[in-house]
């Protein structure tokens, strides 16, 4: 006979530690790369791949609803942080094709 199990880990648990496990991977990756400024194409990829792992562990059934108001600090940015400005947002929604729009990326 086995003694019970002495784990208090809930499914719960395990994914929150899963959870927090890829952001500080994210954010490390985010430091070593200036926020994303230094970054090479496979770090770039790296970044995108752990936001995608993110979003698959989100329970949030309205993630951008209320619960997202408040203030944000950039960890990583794939383009330019400057690039990101309402500027250049605002340029790019006013060209006429992909090509045009790339002066403003």
């Amino acid at each position: 006979v086995e003694p019970p199990s002495t784990s208090s880990s809930s499914p719960e648990t395990s994914s929150s530690t899963r959870i927090d496990s890829v952001k500080a991977r994210l954010f490390a990756l985010a430091a070593s790369t200036t926020r994303g400024e230094s970054a090479s194409p496979s770090e770039k990829a790296a970044a995108l791949r752990l936001v995608a792992e993110l979003e698959k562990l989100n329970t949030e059934v309205e993630p951008a609803g209320a619960g997202a108001c408040g203030t944000w600090e950039l960890a990583f940015a794939s383009t330019q942080p400057f690039r990101s400005s309402p500027f250049f947002m605002a340029a790019r929604a006013v060209c006429r094709d992909g090509a045009e729009s790339e002066r403003f990326a």
